[in-house]
This record gives C-alpha cells, sequence and structure tokens, in this order.
C-alpha cells in the first residue's frame, strides 16, 4: 500500500521555521533606557488603508493603546515573576570547577533540579564548595539534581544573593555584572515571586516612566506569575515539530487576577510566557494532563503547565501580543508563527525586522501583533 503523501506534507519540521540571522543582529546590551528599544507593529489583518508593519518605539506603547482601535479596552497581562541569581560555581577537593545553573527547587527543601558543566569530571554523589563561600557545600546527584544539605531554599536564595551571578543566555558574552542585575529583570518583579531562571523578557521593555504614562492613557493591568526555566532556551531535539516536549514551568494566579482575566473581553498578553499562563488556566480542559491546576483556600490558582503551543492551536483566550523576535527553530518563534496565523506572516515580519536593523533576542527589541 502506498504511503498518503498528502500526510507527509502536512508534517511541520524545524526546517520550516528557520531564518538567516546574522551574529551582528543579536543585541549584547540592553537599549539606554527600557522604552528606548524599537517596537515592530504587525497588523494581521490590516484595514483602511493601514500598514501591516509599522517601526516605532516602545515609549510609543500610551499613544499606540489610545489610538490603535483593536486594543481599546484591553486588559494587558504581566508575569511577575523575579529572576534570581541562579548561576553560581563550585570546586571539587581537587580544584576543577563546575558552573551550576539552578532551574527549579523540588518538593524536599534543599534539592534543586539543575544544569551543571562539566558533568563527566563528577562522581555522584560529588561534593563540591562553593566558590565565594568555600564552608558552604553543595552535593551534586545524577539527574543532575543538587542538594544543599541542611538548607531551606530561603538559604538558598539568600546564597545566591550573595555569590549568585544573573542567568543571562549562552548568546551575550558582553556581560555587566551591576547592570544586568537591573536590566535582566522586569520592573514590575517586585509585585512577583522569586522563581525565574531567565527573564520574561518581553518585561524588559518597561520602566516606571513607562508605566505612568501607559496607566494615565487608561491602560489596566493585571498580574500573573510564570517561573521561567532556562528550557526556554533549550534547542528543539526532534526535526519533526510534533515529537517535541516542552520543558515544565509553575505558575500561579490570584484570585483578583483571575477574575479580571474572566470579566475581560480581550486581553493582551506582555510576553509569550503570559501567554502561555493564560491558555492554560483558561483552556485547560483541552490541554489533558499537559496542565495541572489546584485551586487553595483562598481561591488562588497554583499548577505547572508543558504545553507547546504550535500551528494549529487556536487562541481562544489571547487576543494580542507583545514579544520580543525570537531564535529561529525554537519552539518561541513556532509559537510566534501559530498566533500569527501563518508562518510566512511571521517570517515576512522578522524578514522586515533584519532589513530595518532591529535588535534580536533578549536585550532586543520588540513585536506587538495586533
Amino acid at each position: 500500500m502506498s504511503p498518503d503523501c498528502s500526510s507527509l506534507e502536512n508534517v511541520e519540521r524545524l526546517s520550516d521555521f528557520d531564518f538567516d540571522l546574522p551574529d551582528e543582529f543579536i543585541a549584547q546590551r540592553p537599549a539606554s533606557r527600557p522604552e528606548d528599544s524599537r517596537l515592530l507593529l504587525i497588523r494581521r489583518n490590516p484595514s483602511k488603508g493601514l500598514p501591516r508593519f509599522e517601526d516605532l518605539l516602545t515609549s510609543d506603547l500610551p499613544e499606540i493603546a489610545q489610538s490603535e482601535a483593536l486594543i481599546e479596552d484591553v486588559l494587558w497581562l504581566r508575569n511577575t515573576s523575579r529572576v534570581f541569581r541562579a548561576r553560581f560555581y563550585a570546586t571539587r577537593e581537587s580544584g576543577g570547577e563546575h558552573e551550576i545553573v539552578l532551574l527549579q527547587p523540588q518538593q524536599r527543601d534543599g534539592f534543586w533540579s539543575a544544569i551543571v558543566r562539566r558533568q563527566s569530571r563528577l562522581k555522584y554523589p560529588q561534593v563540591l564548595s562553593v566558590v565565594g563561600r568555600e564552608n558552604f557545600k553543595v552535593i551534586v546527584h545524577d539527574g543532575p539534581l543538587v542538594e544543599f544539605p541542611d538548607c531551606t531554599n530561603e538559604d538558598v536564595f539568600a546564597l545566591l544573593d550573595e555569590v549568585g551571578q544573573m542567568p543571562l543566555p549562552p548568546y551575550i558574552f558582553q556581560k555587566n555584572s551591576e547592570e544586568d542585575a537591573l536590566r535582566y529583570q522586569p520592573v514590575w518583579a517586585d509585585k512577583g515571586q522569586t522563581g525565574s531562571a531567565a527573564a520574561p523578557t518581553a518585561s524588559l521593555h518597561f520602566s516606571d516612566d513607562l508605566l505612568g504614562r501607559m496607566k494615565k492613557a487608561g491602560v489596566h493591568f493585571s498580574d500573573l506569575v510564570l517561573h521561567v526555566g532556562l528550557g526556554t532556551f533549550e534547542p528543539l531535539r526532534n526535526e519533526e515539530i510534533a515529537q517535541n516536549v516542552l520543558h515544565q514551568e509553575t505558575f500561579f494566579v490570584s484570585k483578583q487576577s483571575m477574575e479580571q482575566i474572566v470579566r475581560a473581553k480581550k486581553r493582551l498578553c506582555i510576553g509569550t510566557t503570559a501567554l502561555r499562563t493564560l491558555e492554560s488556566v483558561l483552556s485547560f480542559e483541552k490541554h489533558g494532563d499537559l496542565v495541572l491546576k489546584k485551586v487553595d483556600e483562598a481561591g488562588n490558582l497554583f499548577g505547572s503547565t508543558k504545553i507547546f503551543l504550535k500551528s494549529g492551536y487556536d487562541f481562544n483566550e489571547s487576543s494580542f501580543l507583545l514579544t520580543n523576535f525570537h531564535l529561529p527553530k525554537s519552539s518561541l518563534f513556532i509559537l510566534v508563527s501559530a498566533f500569527a496565523g501563518s508562518k510566512s506572516l511571521a517570517l515576512d515580519a522578522y524578514k522586515h525586522a533584519i532589513n530595518k536593523r532591529y535588535r534580536f533576542f533578549s536585550y532586543g527589541d520588540a513585536t506587538l501583533w495586533v
């Protein structure tokens, strides 16, 4: 029996989401001010003679909120998870040094999932000394799992505040520890919970001044929390997209925020992390065991999500998206392509951005899909 050629043609592959991006377009440092980043406004269905692509600045967001008819009376959702200093170094007794990046705390206090560099040199369980606090020991187990003996998670956060570094993505080579501590952190992170091992980067375009101007323009915000893991940077392994499984991330939505979200007729997500949370909590019944959620005694919602938003997904809950420019062949670019309605439109938008010399990735510029 001959194979069904039509079904083979419909299989989406990573190579379908590839594009050429010279290294010079990867932002190594943030803009001088958060709101000085450039903003590519993309109208998925332009009408009344409006252009499909419009080159603006993020400082224009208050005016856009008032003039762009589609996003009037929209609830803007922001992820308030705080990035912690997840990267630190520890040494073996022989002197060999290992970089460790903590990802998520486990159910037992003091145990964390982690990325450990040069694992082949370790013999599990391996006792290491923390660089900068040599009397502080960590034990690396297979997995890898990192144990901080006799420590609570609060003790671990206190240690990282002293010796840790911000977990900048691997494509940023020009580091500035003092500036990164300020700029690789959402301005509203003090409202949320500590727990992200990577920044929700769309949030990095906002300052207190810009937020004040947006509120004067009538913009309403609602907060939620998704603790971002380094899995957001992990490359997809399988060429056939449907065979890939995404990393798990934990979320929290307060009762008050949930009520605001449910009442809203239209919602704009600041970042793919806010989008992933929204689609997880409002459309959880169609995701099966990819979304686990519970409600506490106060009516707050919490849980975890592993959903992969890709072509064919019906974005029932999310109307608009503000997000950065993402890596080729990444789960985030696949998400953006699905939200755009077609990968050809997403690729056209990115081609426009490259021609106009926009800056890409975490410290780069932004897109607004309306």
